[in-house]
């Protein structure tokens, strides 16, 4: 019985058995009753109809409903007649041993099988139920709005929920995907960066190798001697004053004591003449004195002469050739200051560029490194926007469903609701028919998705 409480269904159906002659079986509930003992109480009441040919009326409400597998073991019973599994084999035998002489006595084979189908029809027969009546109350249209309420504003919370979620994962997608383009443009640019880098690096390189000339050169500059500038090369022709020294001293002390012609007073032939040192030994002005005041005189200024002749011979080239030293020297020192300054300025370029270039090969590894976790994060960019293509596609699909579903919902929970209320007690083909031949057709004339 699923009529309200409080409307006398029990009454009732208690008056409609006694005015039918009918017992009346209903299933006490105490502590502890499950669905065992619900099978034990239904197959006592099998024996009854069926065995004994007793019409029964099975009165049940849903207070009486202690577990939902009770509804199982009814609904079995109302739609075919037969619960399976509800005697053990020897109760079996003994149902079919007491109906056997029942089912001969009706012409029909004695079989096990016919004799069980002809106890389940007569259990049909004796607990058919036929002419059921609902009463729709304002209380079932109240509770109907109740129920319409909750799952409506319930079911619209998921769909915005969903809604809300997929549109969130879309909108990243989006952005991930525009920050991949943006990874793009950044990681091209850098590359752009990079090669200039390289170029740069690559000049300061070239720059760099000057490097090692720039030592070579002050490696021999380093390698100049001074005595090398101090070297003098010997006379080549005396000076005239010395060659007439040596002519006065050929006519004093001619070769062979004859005096030799002007033609014949040359530096070679003086130099001969003056290389027996011997012959100067007695050739003094004390000595001459004596002979000759003149010639002492003379011999003086000859043998001053020579002196003279053999002190410049031997200091004038030396004079001459420290003069030329000092200038070489002085020119040396000068080119030596050019070079050193030279060198500086060199040196001062090459720590310009040792600077430059530990700077471009920094900047040039950043940019790298830089290139690198971009690319990275390219790749694994990509590769989750990749994977997620299909999910883009399938949640745009979700949303424009999930869109569709908050038009269509009122309408889904109406007849949910509807369903519930008013359609209980009715079977499965009025069920079907109500709903497509009376209840959507409104919907839709009501323009109610």
């Amino acid at each position: 019985l699923t009529i309200l409480d409080g409307s006398g269904k029990q009454s009732l159906s208690r008056l409609a058995a006694s005015i039918s002659s009918l017992d009346v079986f209903q299933i006490t509930l105490r502590k502890g009753y499950s669905i065992t003992d619900l099978k034990t109480d239904l197959s006592a009441l099998y024996i009854k109809a069926g065995q004994k040919g007793i019409g029964t009326v099975f009165l049940m409400t849903d207070s009486q409903v202690a577990d939902e597998n009770f509804l199982v073991l009814i609904n079995d019973m109302l739609a075919s007649g037969e619960i399976p599994g509800l005697f053990a084999e020897d109760a079996v035998e003994e149902i079919t041993g007491a109906i056997r002489n029942e089912v001969k006595s009706q012409g029909i084979d004695d079989t096990r099988e016919n004799i069980w189908k002809y106890f389940i029809e007569k259990v049909r027969k004796n607990l058919k139920n036929d002419k059921r009546y609902n009463y729709t109350t304002p209380k079932s249209f109240l509770e109907q709005i109740t129920l319409y309420k909750n799952p409506l504003a319930k079911k619209s919370l998921e769909l915005q929920e969903k809604i809300n979620r997929l549109e969130s994962g879309l909108v990243k997608l989006q952005s991930c995907a525009r920050q991949v383009d943006d990874l793009k443009d950044k990681l091209a640019a850098q590359e752009v960066e990079l090669k200039q880098k390289n170029d740069d690096a690559d000049k300061l390189i070239k720059a760099a190798r000057a490097t090692p000339a720039l030592k070579a050169a002050e490696e021999a500059l380093n390698t100049l001697d001074k005595n090398n500038l101090t070297e003098l090369k010997a006379f080549s022709n005396p000076p005239e004053a010395v060659l007439k020294v040596g002519a006065a001293v050929m006519c004093l002390m001619p070769p062979g004591g004859k005096i030799p012609k002007p033609a014949q007073r040359d530096w070679k032939t003086v130099k001969a003449s003056m290389g027996s040192a011997d012959q100067f030994l007695e050739f003094e002005s004390e000595k001459i004195k004596s002979k000759s005041a003149a010639a002492a005189g003379l011999c003086a200024w000859v043998i001053n002469s020579v002196k003279f002749y053999e002190v410049y011979c031997e200091v004038e080239p030396k004079r001459l050739a420290l003069e030329k030293a000092n200038a070489e020297l002085k020119a040396v020192r000068d080119k030596l200051e050019l070079i050193n300054k030279q060198v500086a300025q060199l040196e001062e370029a090459l720590a310009k560029l040792t600077a430059e270039y530990d700077t471009a090969m920094s900047a040039k590894q950043k940019c790298q490194e830089e290139a690198d976790r971009t690319s990275y994060t390219i790749s694994l960019a990509n590769r989750l926007v990749g994977g997620l293509a299909s999910e883009n596609v399938r949640w745009r699909e979700s949303v424009a469903g999930y869109r569709l579903s908050e038009d269509t919902t009122p309408g889904d929970v109406l007849l949910i609701t509807a369903f519930v209320s008013y359609m209980g007690c009715f079977t499965k083909t009025y069920r079907v028919d109500l709903m497509e031949n009376y209840w959507r057709p409104k919907l839709s004339e009501l323009k109610v998705r």
